[in-house]
Parts: structure tokens; sequence; C-alpha cells
């Protein structure tokens, strides 16, 4: 993965949904996504499934537009530089920075997980989710509060703000991140627990997050960018 280049993006940020026509995906391009899948379910067995993915269209300071293609070609493309080669697509993701004061809410990836697996990163974090469009809409904020309390469990009463700040594009690893500072009260210290997409979730105080990137590696290097900018961008 490329270094992260953040954007800086308004707080009014806004994901919306375009009408698209089904991507034409040459044969030889098609048969090599269709191996990729199979093996993959094969290896992944109940936790792969075909739905939906927002893939970038267009985007700017205050707007970003995507449209929808199938998990199965992003899938592969994640996997496989040649269908990366053909598509070029890059999937829609929020990356969340939860903070309460000075304490980062940081967690382990699950090793089963397609991208980044059994990586360190600042919770939550994931791709667009269908199910928060309203009238071509993502309701992006609801979605990431929904996945702190499914994750970490904290939940929305905790919430203080959700604030856009960034906006990550990593156009070689087909990635954009829209990244979200989520500032909580202190009774989300108490209420923090494990999920199955972390295997270990922390609470660290700024002044030691050098020493515990050192003695928890891998990370996810826009996780990285994002703590490195912290002090003079959110603190």
């Amino acid at each position: 993965m490329s270094d992260p280049v953040l954007i800086p993006i308004s707080s009014d940020f806004v994901i919306t949904v375009k009408n698209s026509e089904p991507l034409v995906v040459p044969s030889d391009i098609q048969k090599e996504i269709e191996q990729i899948w199979a093996k993959g379910v094969e290896e992944r067995k109940e936790k792969l499934f075909n739905g939906k993915v927002l893939c970038l269209d267009t985007y700017d300071a205050d707007h970003l537009s995507g449209k929808y293609v199938d998990y199965k070609l992003v899938f592969a493309h994640h996997l496989s530089k040649n269908v990366r080669k053909h598509l070029g697509l890059s999937t829609i993701g929020l990356s969340g920075l939860t903070r309460c004061g000075h304490l980062f809410l940081i967690g382990k990836r699950a090793g089963f997980v397609t991208q980044f697996p059994s990586h360190y990163e600042l919770a939550p974090a994931g791709t667009v989710n269908t199910n928060y469009v309203f009238e071509r809409v993502v309701d992006f904020r609801k979605q990431l509060m929904d996945e702190l309390s499914e994750e970490t469990g904290i939940t929305e009463d905790a919430v203080i703000s959700v604030r856009p700040f960034k906006l990550n594009y990593d156009r070689p690893e087909g990635m954009v991140d829209v990244c979200v500072e989520i500032l909580v009260g202190p009774d989300a210290l108490h209420e923090t627990a494990s999920h199955p997409e972390y295997d270990e979730i922390h609470w660290v105080s700024a002044d030691q997050l050098d020493a515990f990137i050192k003695t928890h590696q891998p990370w996810v290097p826009l996780s990285l960018e994002l703590i490195r900018l912290a002090p003079t961008e959110l603190l």
C-alpha cells in the first residue's frame, strides 16, 4: 500500500449513490474472478457473501459519489494485480478515529478479514454498508456509530460528536477512505468489549502511542498516518 495522502474535507461531507449500469468485464478476467472467488469461498466457508459494494465515481472536499458493484469483483480486485489493472475499482471505506480526551481506541483486526488481516488499526473501520442508503444518500455517521456499538460495545449514548475531517485516496490499491473523528464520553471506557472482527481492543493514551506501536505490529498504514496527525489536527 502506498503512503496515505490525506485531503481535508468538510465536516458536512456527504456520500451519495449514482445510478450505474452493470460493469462490463472481459471474459478472461471474469474467469479469473470466478476462480479467485471459488477459492475464497472454500477457504473462508460461510464468511464470504456476494453482496453489493460502493465504489468511487467522483469526489471533492464536500461530496463523494459512488456506484454499486458486486463484492465478488472487489474481492478479486484486492487479491489480483491483473484484475486491478483491468477493472480499476476504488472501494469506499470509513475509517473511524475514536477518542475519549487523549485516549485512542485501537483494535487488532481478525485473521479472517480480507484486507489487512491481524493488523492494528484505529476503530471502527469498514466499507460503506448498503443498509445505510436512504434516497441515494449514505448515512455513514449512523453506520459508524452502529459499528462502534457492534464491534466494541460502545453505545450511541456515549458518543458526543461524529465529524468527517480527511479523505484518503489510495489509487494504486483501489481504496478511498472517509476519515471520521468519533468523540466519546468517559462512560465509553467502561463499555468496551471484544467482537469477532477484532481479536483485541485497547484504549491507549496519546503519550503512550509510540511505545504501543513499537510493541504491537503490523499496522494499517492509514491508521498510523491519522495517529501522526492527531496532535495538530485533533488534540
